[in-house]
């Protein structure tokens, strides 16, 4: 089975339930320290295996609007456009 991807923010429907708290650009967010911020962009990008999970089935202990309504290619289409978002 193939599955495609859409990276487009402005395609993807459920886009604004991410950028409550992501923020459009994935720069809402900072999971490090100033001096060596680390967004959502970021994460995706260096560490795939840590953030398709944490999409699939959320990051514990913090609500994720979307997820677990979500079919397998609007996750997808959330993963890549994680990738897709500034990395620093």
């Amino acid at each position: 089975m193939k599955i495609s991807t859409n990276a487009s923010a402005v395609e993807y429907p459920n886009a604004d339930c991410c950028a409550v708290c992501h923020g459009f650009d994935g720069k809402a967010m900072n999971f490090k320290t100033p001096e060596n911020a680390k967004y959502i962009g970021t994460v995706a990008k260096e560490n795939p295996q840590e953030t398709s999970p944490k999409i699939i089935a959320v990051q514990l202990g913090v609500p994720m609007v979307v997820v677990g309504v979500l079919d397998t290619q609007d996750l997808v289409d959330i993963f890549t456009q994680a990738q897709a978002l500034s990395q620093r």
